[in-house]
């Protein structure tokens, strides 16, 4: 179980989302609805899981990772072959051929709808590709690594991550520096496109100033962005090779949900958290979160706090920091809770208070309280904890 436990990811989730692909119906939703119900339910009902095993086997543990990265592609190629017209190099008459699946007939009837669903519900799923190149991109002393990472982050439209988040997220985390923090009061659909445009910024800046450094050309291949950028449209071009327009729709399709998804994790991480910028990232200043289905389906992602002290850990090193503070409901439930602005701030609201009173130092308190007036919400603007520096 040790290791079992990290591997729903590639040995189950993977592969089923391919065979519903394949199957070219409605089934799709299934698996998302089921990833939903199963990490939900479980996380409330399974108790808090806060071990650190030791692990002989590391090798089996890394390439759960690289093994995500071809499963992703190739389910994307089977969304491509499902939207294409006719069969795409022969590839359902091979599938039927060798392995007996009939998917020939429902790939003829694939219908428009049919595209959209499956297009979301991939999307939704394979967000994850975002996880996978975040752990491989902090690997910055295995080029290859970094190289896969970006890979994966390319497949769904974001390969800029692997610049924005290891050198500026990390540095100016809970800071109004950060694109990647959300603000006291900000409702999860501005931040994401507050958050994915500042990303950009931040990643395009920091390549200006790295390539101006170095003597190298802003507009080349050097430019991480540009050739993350690159990348993408090379996925996109190949959908439109195949599929034309129709094919470069269902494409950005995916890529959206799968952007808005991720960024939704963003986005309950360091919720309204606050750090005096220059001053050392501390345990406090994410929210973990200790429910077992969430750590063990996010490759220890939970354990944030963990990863912004010691950022060049693998995932299987990450351990719960005694002062970090604690999302109760898991991710999967706290995703879906952020969808419903009022809700979230109603859930989150007394766990920022509890956040200021007991865990802020006196200059963070300083900025709470003017973040709390700035927020529109009444709950915080009303706070009766001792903001003594300010009032």
């Amino acid at each position: 179980m040790k290791y079992f436990k990290f591997t729903a990811m590639a040995f189950l989730y993977s592969p089923v989302i391919i065979l519903f692909l394949l199957h070219g119906s409605y089934l799709v939703i299934f698996l998302a609805m089921t990833v939903i119900l199963v990490q939900v339910i479980f996380d409330n009902l399974l108790p808090k899981y806060t071990g650190k095993p030791e692990y002989a086997h590391t090798l089996f543990l890394n390439f759960l990772v690289y093994l995500q990265i071809p499963l992703s592609y190739f389910a994307v190629f089977v969304l491509l072959w499902q939207v294409a017209p006719g069969d795409l190099f022969g590839f359902g008459a091979w599938i039927e051929s060798t392995t007996g699946l009939r998917i020939m007939e429902a790939h003829e009837n694939f219908s428009t709808s049919n595209a959209v669903v499956s297009a979301a519900a991939c999307g939704f799923y394979l967000s994850i590709s975002t996880l996978i190149g975040h752990e491989l991109t902090h690997r910055l002393d295995k080029p290859l690594d970094v190289f896969l990472g970006k890979l994966s982050l390319a497949l769904v439209g974001d390969a800029q991550f692997m610049v924005s988040h290891v050198y500026a997220h990390h540095k100016n985390v809970a800071t109004p520096l950060d694109a990647a923090t959300a603000r006291r009061g900000e409702n999860l659909y501005g931040f994401v496109i507050r958050s994915a445009l500042g990303q950009y910024r931040e990643s395009w800046e920091f390549e200006v100033n790295r390539l101006k450094r170095i003597g190298k050309n802003l507009y080349s291949f050097s430019n991480q962005v540009v050739s993350g950028l690159l990348y993408t449209l090379g996925i996109a071009g190949v959908f439109y090779v195949f599929a034309g327009f129709y094919g470069v729709l269902c494409y950005t399709i995916f890529v959206l949900v799968a952007k808005f998804i991720f960024e939704t994790v963003n986005y309950i991480e360091h919720y309204g958290l606050i750090r005096v910028p220059g001053t050392k990232v501390l345990p406090r200043h994410s929210w973990d979160c200790q429910n077992v289905m969430s750590t063990f389906n996010y490759l220890n992602l939970t354990r944030h706090s963990d990863h912004h002290a010691n950022s060049r850990k693998p995932y299987w090193e990450l351990e719960v920091q005694d002062t970090a503070v604690d999302l109760p409901y898991g991710y999967m439930a706290f995703i879906l809770i952020a969808l419903f602005p009022p809700l979230f701030h109603k859930v989150i609201t007394p766990r920022l208070l509890e956040w200021d009173e007991q865990c802020a130092s006196e200059g963070e308190k300083e900025i709470a309280y003017i973040a709390n007036q700035k927020s529109g919400i009444a709950e915080l603007m009303n706070s009766r904890v001792n903001y003594k520096a300010i009032v």
